[in-house]
């Protein structure tokens, strides 16, 4: 498996704010993600893939200075490989600032040391492991969701919230047959990763 890594196979990428759609429609940019293309001759890549890229190495994220050490990708998603070619969506993105971008400039987490036509891709943790997972607190949010009952059902309803400011909905209901009653607590939430490289996975006994 090969990349383009050359200025004029464009595959860097460039942060921006927000698109426009040709609607007119602004809409925001996810900037964790990008989408690829890379040539496969043999086999493919697979959503949760790890590899690194000949010659692109990581960079200190607050000086930008070049740490000697191959950047680490993760694959998102991946389409069926296409005459030769497969399009996917890795995180974090390549932002190299090989052509020089003041946004590129700021967000710089990689440098192209070596470009070329078909730098190699190396495949990582190969070997099947347990998997240990750590993130920074700031890279995980908890966004809480709120729901409505319909009133005078027969049921009581009591509303609260957790330290946090997830609802909780406790529901009550007496059964006259049985003489019980019977409790319901249901909370809302969902739960979205921030920075994906704050966050990951350790596996041992990789080859």
């Amino acid at each position: 498996m090969t990349i383009n890594t050359l200025d004029a196979g464009a595959q860097y990428y460039i942060p921006k704010a927000t698109t426009t759609a040709v609607t007119g429609e602004v809409g925001n940019v996810d900037n964790r993600f990008q989408s690829l293309t890379v040539a496969v001759s043999a086999g493919a890549l697979a959503a949760g893939d790890a590899f690194t890229i000949a010659g692109i190495n990581a960079v200190h994220h607050i000086t930008k200075g070049d740490t000697g050490q191959l950047k680490t990708f993760r694959v998102i998603s991946a389409s069926a490989p296409a005459a030769g070619n497969q399009a996917i969506v890795i995180s974090p993105p390549l932002i190299t600032n090989q052509v020089a971008n003041a946004a590129s400039a700021q967000n710089q987490n990689c440098v192209a040391n070596t470009k070329a036509t078909n730098a190699s891709i190396t495949l990582l943790n190969t070997a099947a492991a347990p998997v240990n997972c750590f993130w920074h607190k700031d890279a995980i949010e908890i966004l809480p969701g709120r729901y409505s009952l319909p009133d005078n059902a027969g049921v009581a309803v009591m509303r609260g919230s957790t330290d946090q400011g997830l609802e909780l909905v406790m529901t009550k209901r007496f059964d006259q047959n049985t003489l019980t009653t019977k409790y319901r607590v249901d909370t809302f939430y969902g739960v979205v990763n921030k920075q994906p490289e704050m966050s990951g996975i350790i596996l041992f006994n990789q080859v």
